[in-house]
């Protein structure tokens, strides 16, 4: 149970005639960087490991963002939360 993403610089136009947001064919000297949660997405913390342009999934990023293991709705109303 993992996601992530690529980060691109620059804007990327949607393409007529396909799934909107979801342009495959970008241009990889625009590649800046990847997000990937860890296995498990961090467990009861919310975890995202940011890695520069051609780093592997099995190196270690740069970069970590962890979250509070709860937060939305009316959870603001008693607790401040810090990302």
């Amino acid at each position: 149970c993992r996601d992530g993403m690529h980060i691109y610089a620059g804007s990327v136009q949607d393409e007529e005639g396909k799934e909107a947001g979801r342009p495959f064919n970008l241009d990889d000297s625009k590649l800046l960087g990847s997000v990937m949660q860890p296995t498990y997405g961090g467990w009861c913390t919310p975890t995202l490991h940011i890695r520069g342009k051609g780093a592997a999934d099995t190196e270690e990023p740069f970069a970590k963002v962890e979250g509070p293991c709860f937060f939305g709705g009316w959870s603001e109303m008693c607790c401040e939360f810090r990302f």
